[in-house]
């Protein structure tokens, strides 16, 4: 669907929990081999009292149930007991900079990971390194200083190049994209992969 001006508009359909949940459990059969539930966005934990509500009600049929989230929320932790997966971004280790660019510092983020790190379920990490902003040697060192908080039994670590697959969403927006070489080296994400092996982490592709 356009509009006049041959921009494409994005449409959606408001349903209730309750509604959801029911096709969820309608759909039980086909979630083999692992198979679940994950709530991405956009964040869902900005709509923190439906999330918590269909986890809870997921986590009583025993469904795998993932959220991929900013990991913001101060509430976070009560969605805990009712995850088996938490996929969160930890964008800079350097607060101020994470502040400057995401309009937040990183102080809430990690004091959720850390304690998300400490509870029994798979606990993924991820870094998008984007060349101007994180994609430097000299911040990995800020990285790993944080994980050595971390209870690594359960936790694994992504580092996910720069990509464009999202710039067309910021034109149906009516945004301007501003990122103009955000790419980034392959001597760069070797770096980081290596000094994160060497440290005792992780490190997934998926």
């Amino acid at each position: 669907m356009t509009d006049s001006h041959g921009t494409t508009k994005m449409s959606y359909k408001s349903i209730d929990c309750d509604t959801l949940i029911a096709e969820v459990f309608s759909s039980s059969s086909i979630l083999i081999d692992g198979g679940g539930v994950t709530f991405s966005g956009g964040e869902p934990t900005l709509q923190f009292e439906a999330l918590l509500y269909i986890l809870k009600q997921l986590n009583e049929k025993n469904i795998h149930t993932a959220i991929e989230t900013n990991a913001t929320h101060p509430r976070l932790p009560e969605l805990l007991p009712y995850l088996d997966l938490l996929i969160a971004d930890l964008k800079h280790s350097d607060s101020e900079i994470h502040k400057k660019y995401t309009g937040m510092p990183n102080e809430m983020i990690i004091e959720n990971l850390i304690f998300a790190s400490q509870k029994n379920l798979e606990l993924w990490i991820r870094t998008p390194l984007i060349k101007g902003f994180n994609a430097d040697a000299d911040f990995i060192e800020g990285f790993i200083n944080i994980y050595k908080q971390f209870n690594l039994r359960n936790t694994s670590f992504e580092l996910l190049r720069y990509h464009e697959f999202g710039k067309t969403k910021w034109a149906q927006c009516r945004k301007e994209y501003t990122i103009t070489d955000g790419h980034v080296t392959d001597e760069i994400v070797d770096a980081y992969e290596k000094a994160y092996l060497q440290a005792g982490l992780k490190v997934i592709h998926t």
